[in-house]
């Protein structure tokens, strides 16, 4: 049986023992988009004097329930801007004073030195995030040395 055009995560890979060639992959379809762990948004223009953003297509990550990526961002939200699919990606901390999803742009409060597009606005760490964030009920990942949230270091590189 063949499944086509269908995100899914592979859960488990088995291949008996004798059996040449012959692979079990257990799957679980995902009907939702994959990847969608907290807000993120791609931006394509920056205006340091403005302090705006602006996001040519706001519609790459967000929840199949949502209009825009930026719906679930708000004033006094605290982001980090990841430069776009580099191997080692310049990040920037911000927060964000207004958002404006008809104009698809977002203005921040300070002005990130040396900033420049595209970056991937998304949600900052876990312990840097206001406490409105934290209850939206996202997904923190851990890292792997130990285990905490808190002490996130993420490898993050989208192609």
């Amino acid at each position: 049986m063949g499944v086509e055009d269908k995100l899914g995560l592979v859960l488990g890979w088995t291949r008996p023992l004798g059996s040449e060639g012959t692979d079990y992959l257990e799957v679980m379809l995902i009907d939702d988009a994959l990847g969608v762990i907290a807000p993120a948004a791609k931006a394509t223009s920056w205006q340091a004097g403005s302090k705006t953003l602006t996001f040519a297509d706001v519609t790459l990550y967000k929840l199949a329930s949502d209009t825009t990526d930026l719906d679930w961002l708000e004033a006094g939200d605290k982001v980090i801007l990841e430069q776009y699919d580099a191997a080692v990606p310049t990040t920037w901390t911000a927060e964000i004073a207004s958002v404006d999803t008809g104009a698809k742009t977002v203005v921040l409060t300070t002005a990130p030195g040396g900033l420049a597009t595209p970056v991937i606005l998304r949600f900052d760490d876990y312990t840097n995030c206001t406490a409105d964030q934290i209850a939206e009920g996202w997904i923190w990942s851990a890292d792997n040395a130990d285990g905490q949230v808190a002490d996130l270091v993420g490898g993050r590189r989208w192609a």
